[in-house]
């Protein structure tokens, strides 16, 4: 269930800590301010408060998997973004790149309070997968 306090990312390094899990959260390491500045200079959208927490906190490396096979690292999402190796649609901002799964995506929509999680290989977005970032994450 997702916490209704869910932008803070320290509540999710919590929740997961309370599942037993203390190791996998040590075992994270955060992107710097600069790469996750850099980052957002990439994408067209603002990026939300608690995925920008996760970057911090996870974006190196991160023991939490946002989609199945493909990068979530910082560096690969900065690479991927530079080089847009896959055309998506304006709306989106990839947060962990297609590999031999499809890409996991941040789809931002107009007068939405918030954009909703989904994947895709190309221009073609599959149905919603979660309402929210934080649903996803949790």
């Amino acid at each position: 269930m997702v916490p209704q306090t869910a932008s803070d990312i320290h509540a999710f390094l919590d929740f997961v800590r309370k599942l037993g899990a203390p190791h996998l959260i040590a075992s994270r390491e955060g992107a710097s301010a600069e790469k996750i500045a850099r980052f957002q200079r990439l994408v067209r959208h603002p990026l939300l408060a608690l995925y920008v927490g996760f970057l911090e906190q996870m974006g190196a490396r991160s023991p939490v998997y946002l989609g199945r096979e493909g990068r979530q690292g910082i560096d690969d999402l900065i690479r991927f973004h530079e080089t847009q190796a896959v055309k998506f649609p304006s709306s989106v901002v990839v947060i962990c790149t297609p590999e031999i799964s499809p890409a996991t995506l941040l789809v931002y929509e107009e007068n939405a309070a918030e954009p909703f999680v989904t994947t895709a290989y190309d221009h073609d977005l599959s149905p919603m997968q979660a309402p929210t970032f934080a649903h996803h994450l949790y």
